[in-house]
């Protein structure tokens, strides 16, 4: 599939993994490869944008709707973080029910850290 070998190839690059790291680079081919369809390289892309290392700018707004948009297109990774936004109320408006909704995504997916931290929901 050449998406998803996008993302594995700029993910690579953001990393330096095995290639020489070109985070620029890396984040244009994530970019390219969430439009096109891959919830893995919208993860990535919103990792980077999340978290802003040089020379991407931090761009948290962009990072969430990343994250919802990997989520749509299977990415457990990105579900959890979003619900996790979403739960605590990081630069979105707090919603426990929805969040704990991307959470069950999230862990129907198989993200251990996402069915833990439903279960500490429904623990409440």
């Amino acid at each position: 599939n050449e998406v998803a070998g996008c993302a594995d190839q700029g993910t690579l690059l953001v990393r330096g993994a095995g290639v020489a790291a070109d985070v620029v680079r890396g984040e244009r081919i994530l970019a390219g490869a969430c439009e096109r369809g891959s919830g893995d390289a919208c993860y990535q892309v919103a990792r980077l944008y999340w978290d802003g290392p040089k020379p991407i700018a931090r761009n948290r707004k962009a990072a969430l709707d990343l994250h919802q948009r990997g989520c749509t297109l299977g990415n457990a990774d990105a579900c959890a973080f979003f619900g996790r936004a979403l739960v605590r109320g990081d630069e979105i408006e707090k919603d426990v029910t929805r969040g704990a909704a991307v959470w069950q995504q999230a862990c129907d997916a198989e993200n251990a850290w996402a069915c833990g931290e439903l279960a500490d929901i429904v623990r409440e």
